[in-house]
């Protein structure tokens, strides 16, 4: 089922592809999840910062550990580049050898290892819209979105990302990847596209592409330091754009950290919604406007409000 996720609906990349799953496969999904995440944890084969698809985790302690890294560099004096990438259709280029071969790798060996083959390899899917279907095509590579393994096969496949750097913090909330390095000077282009070469030929050996124009860095510092140059960073040869402020997570950061942004967009989130409850308030009684009011415009105010909480 094509999910529309934004921008043109004309535009076919627009659509996140939702897999409608049996019954019965989902049962045995959760079962293999059970024992393969029970797997993962014991052995601390998941890298310890990624936050995304974890019980115990969550969007908040990921935005607080980001957050916290940003503001120890800005409270030591510090410049901080916070590079934000974003992949291109992730979940549906995960290519199927690479994954069992990592699978392998982490330990997942023998009658467990065909499964997750098996699993994987010959599938068919058809497209319904409208009431009219396509034919039934072969998939060779991703992993199914809306299914329950799904996920935790996406976080085993980029689990090593992290090891492509020694210089580089990496903090990856499933295929959402911020990359930090702080200095005491600007003087970090060198050295920052030196890494970013690491991370391109990373991405070429596991068949995954970047979306270049959604990828963006910003230079975080104080107020009182002067940001006197501006830098470069290129990956696989083409530039990087750098921002004032990125959204993160849905949360809007500066490079001074300041809470303006992300005031600013939750303003312009709430404000329709706001005239809707003005219009209708003589039209229903206090209880359905409290609904109206909490899902419409409280749930934007609350959210992430322990991982915002900072002011410089």
């Amino acid at each position: 089922m094509p999910l529309h996720k934004g921008g043109s609906s004309l535009d076919l990349n627009n659509y996140r592809p939702i897999s409608l799953l049996s019954i019965f496969d989902k049962i045995i999904e959760k079962i293999m999840h059970k024992y393969l995440y029970l797997f993962l944890e014991n052995n601390k084969i998941l890298y310890q910062n990624q936050f995304g698809f974890r019980k115990g985790n969550s969007i908040n302690y990921a935005l607080i550990q980001m957050i916290e890294k940003i503001r120890e560099s800005i409270d030591n004096s510090k410049f901080g580049c916070g590079i934000f990438i974003d992949l291109k259709k992730a979940f549906d280029t995960v290519n199927h050898k690479v994954l069992i071969t990592k699978h392998e790798h982490y330990g997942i060996r023998g009658v467990l290892l065909k499964w997750f083959e098996s699993y994987l390899t010959g599938r068919k899917q058809f497209v319904l819209v409208n009431g009219q279907s396509s034919n039934l095509k072969d998939i060779y590579c991703g992993v199914p979105q809306g299914s329950v393994l799904g996920p935790l096969l996406f976080l085993i496949y980029i689990n090593d990302l992290p090891n492509v750097s020694k210089k580089l913090n990496f903090y990856p909330f499933a295929d959402d990847t911020n990359i930090y390095y702080e200095s005491n000077d600007l003087n970090i282009e060198k050295i920052l596209n030196n890494e970013l070469k690491q991370l391109s030929m990373w991405l070429k050996v596991n068949r995954l592409a970047l979306n270049i124009e959604k990828t963006n860095f910003v230079i975080f510092h104080a107020c009182q330091r002067v940001k006197d140059h501006n830098i470069t960073l290129k990956l696989d040869r083409k530039a990087i754009s750098e921002r004032d402020y990125i959204k993160y997570l849905g949360i809007a950061v500066d490079s001074k950290l300041s809470r303006k942004p992300h005031i600013n967009n939750i303003s312009k989130k709430i404000s329709r919604s706001v005239g809707i409850l003005y219009r209708i308030r003589k039209l229903v009684n206090q209880s359905i406007l409290k609904n109206v009011y909490y899902s419409l415009i409280y749930s934007h105010i609350v959210y992430a409000e322990n991982s915002i909480c900072y002011k410089i």
